[in-house]
């Protein structure tokens, strides 16, 4: 009699190990196996999405270190065309994967429904901000180096090479913290056509 009620609570603490409780609230999508069905350490069971909604953008290594807890950023999600969504980074894991990207996760301010999983899309994270910032398209900018570039600016009708400090550097426009002042004309375009001391004609367009 000990020795069955030995056994039956080395089965019973054995039942125990072999059960697989989600940590967290959920949906399984699949599962991995059948009823009675023997299963060893590392075997994939199931896949569950959980009920809770974040986003995880790849960041690379060069932007990394600028990123910060409690910074706020735009999500744009591929399901719903160009609208953004405000967001806030909650989360940055500590390793990169095999590209070298590391992943920040974003808590965004939609219904969770909204958030399907495996979508894509975009996400642009503020790390720094400068109120009344003096931008130029960044098309203008040549032979960008760390900090510096150049520049075309028309004068009386005179173009001018312009060396310039780069502050923040965006998608479409480049921050300039020295060289150029607001209201000055910037040459954006054909700019392989121009040069410094060139007389040129300028039209306002309405």
């Amino acid at each position: 009699e000990k020795e069955h009620k030995s056994a039956m609570e080395r089965a019973a603490t054995q039942k125990t190990k072999m059960s697989v409780p989600a940590l967290f609230d959920g949906t399984v999508e699949t599962v991995n196996g059948v009823p009675g069905e023997i299963v060893g350490s590392g075997h994939h069971v199931a896949t569950i999405f959980s009920s809770k909604r974040l986003v995880a953008a790849k960041i690379s290594e060069e932007d990394f270190g600028r990123v910060k807890v409690g910074q706020q950023a735009n999500v744009r999600l591929l399901t719903y065309g160009e609208q953004n969504y405000k967001a806030t980074v909650s989360e940055l894991l500590p390793t990169a994967d095999e590209s070298q990207r590391f992943t920040v996760y974003l808590e965004v301010q939609v219904d969770p429904e909204m958030l399907k999983p495996r979508s894509t899309g975009e996400a642009v994270i503020t790390v720094a901000s400068r109120p009344n910032a003096l931008v130029v398209p960044r098309r203008a900018l040549f032979n960008a180096r760390q900090g510096t570039g150049s520049i075309f600016v028309v004068r009386n009708g005179v173009v001018e090479l312009r060396n310039v400090e780069v502050g923040f550097v965006a998608l479409n426009v480049v921050e300039v913290l020295k060289g150029v002042e607001q209201g000055e004309l910037v040459i954006v375009e054909n700019l392989e056509q121009h040069k410094d001391g060139q007389r040129v004609r300028t039209e306002e367009i309405k």
